[in-house]
């Protein structure tokens, strides 16, 4: 007796859940989510949307949500107010069961702003180091990277490097450089949430040494 067996495929609508929300400014929220259950198909677009603490109906992200993404930046918010958070998905099925966060989320009373200090801490004949102060503990939690450039005069030969926010605020050394030769740095703080950087700092400058 031979047995025949055949494989069915049951697809539904998918479910996507909320795992993490942060207030980023006065008027931004960040979102980020997961799906726990796509259907057995792929996801065609993620329908976030939030209402106020005392608001009575909810809103819909303005700008459509597509299915590879997993977080979003809500903005346009007002400042210093509590919002409520849900998510849906939606897969060529239908659309899934709307989840919660389960708690409301406060928007900031002003925009966290940092300008490094700068300052330089040594040289040899092919680096120079250069250290700030780390931000204020209010702040700290939305520093999460520091864009660096390193320049000859008149802004020329600029190089860019990426240096990790960290609680021991290490020194960044810039390396392979010319003896005897001056060089300009600048710095900024980065926000990874929101992918911005603040401004820039005051540029400062310091000289290799002559190497012989």
């Amino acid at each position: 007796k031979i047995e025949k067996r055949t494989s069915v495929l049951i697809q539904s609508a998918p479910i996507a859940m909320i795992t993490f929300v942060k207030a980023v400014g006065k008027d931004r929220i960040f979102l980020n989510w997961t799906v726990s259950d796509n259907g057995n198909s792929p996801i065609k677009m993620f329908l976030p949307h939030y209402k106020e603490e005392n608001g009575t109906n909810f809103h819909y992200t303005p700008n459509r949500v597509e299915g590879n993404v997993t977080s979003m930046v809500i903005d346009k918010l007002q400042k210093n107010t509590k919002y409520k958070f849900q998510i849906s998905a939606r897969n060529e099925i239908d659309t899934g069961p709307v989840t919660d966060w389960a708690e409301m989320v406060q928007t900031l009373n002003e925009d966290p702003v940092f300008v490094p200090i700068m300052e330089v801490k040594g040289s040899s004949h092919a680096t120079i180091t250069i250290g700030w102060q780390p931000p204020p503990p209010e702040i700290l939690d939305f520093i999460h990277f520091y864009e660096v450039e390193v320049y000859q005069d008149n802004y020329t030969n600029v190089e860019k490097a990426f240096h990790a926010q960290n609680s021991r605020n290490l020194p960044y050394m810039a390396s392979d450089l010319k003896t005897a030769t001056e060089y300009f740095f600048r710095v900024r703080a980065c926000n990874d949430y929101i992918k911005e950087c603040g401004n820039w700092s005051e540029v400062v400058n310091g000289t290799t040494m002559d190497g012989f």
